[in-house]
């Protein structure tokens, strides 16, 4: 994983933590996509396709740690977006790492994660402020916003 001069590479960073989390990732994916084989009754086969449906199409996705750029009805796994904001944010902060470690001049560094750490704070609140949505995410009775804050926040 690191090279003699003590740094990783942006490789192996990057496949070692996919390669940690994809066996689980496989195995979750292609129990989803066969749960409707593995049932019977009246209501079990509508219900099962409806939620192995988007998994059928958008199983790449999962694999790949991008299906929390979809909407929700199209995500496969809609609780496995975590996974993917992380697998995400690992990549970014392996530039902050390497800003801070001795290749790079620590100032340097230092306003890279402060620049990271205000972009954090303002792009959530410009979106918020330019859709009129809530500061806090809290349930609605109303439809329209509740499927608003779902396809914001997923």
């Amino acid at each position: 994983m690191f090279k003699r001069t003590g740094a990783p590479t942006l490789f192996s960073y990057i496949s070692m933590r996919w390669f940690r989390f994809m066996p689980s990732m496989i195995g979750i994916i292609c129990f989803h996509i066969l749960w409707p084989l593995m049932g019977s009754g009246p209501v079990f086969k509508k219900y099962a396709n409806e939620l192995t449906e988007p998994c059928s199409r958008n199983w790449w996705t999962n694999i790949l740690f991008i299906n929390n750029w979809l909407l929700l009805p199209d995500m496969c796994l809609v609780h496995t977006w975590f996974m993917s904001a992380d697998f995400q944010l690992h990549i970014l902060s392996f530039f902050a790492i390497l800003a801070l470690s001795k290749t790079w001049s620590r100032g340097f560094g230092v306003v890279l994660c402060t620049s990271l750490i205000l972009c954090g704070i303002a792009i959530p609140s410009l979106v918020n402020y330019k859709t009129n949505g809530p500061p806090m995410p809290m349930p609605f009775e109303e439809p329209d916003l509740d499927q608003f804050y779902r396809d914001l926040n997923t």
